[in-house]
């Protein structure tokens, strides 16, 4: 009986070219919506950034997989067509 060789488990998180070239794709994609939202509601800018890149990581980390990115559109979309302030968004009015 011949012995078939079984692939190596992958490991949960990875690093490698694949992931890197993924993170810059992400990148296109959420820098505008979030550039739009902090010109349309006035927020702050670094904190808006450092709270998404460690919220980025933090789901990375926990799920294993990116975060995808449709929430976030569908909530540029609300707060850029409808200029909502920051502190609406932040739910403080």
């Amino acid at each position: 009986m011949p012995l078939t060789a079984t692939p190596p488990p992958r490991p949960r998180i990875r690093f490698d070219r694949n992931e890197l070239a993924g993170a810059f794709g992400d990148l296109g994609t959420d820098l505008p919506l979030l550039i739009g939202i902090i010109a349309a509601s006035g927020v702050d800018s670094a904190g808006v950034l450092i709270m998404f890149g460690l919220m980025q990581v933090f789901s990375g980390l926990w799920y294993g997989m990116p975060m995808p990115v449709q929430p976030l559109k569908a909530f540029a979309a609300l707060v850029i067509a409808q200029k909502i302030p920051g502190r609406v968004i932040f739910g403080a009015d």
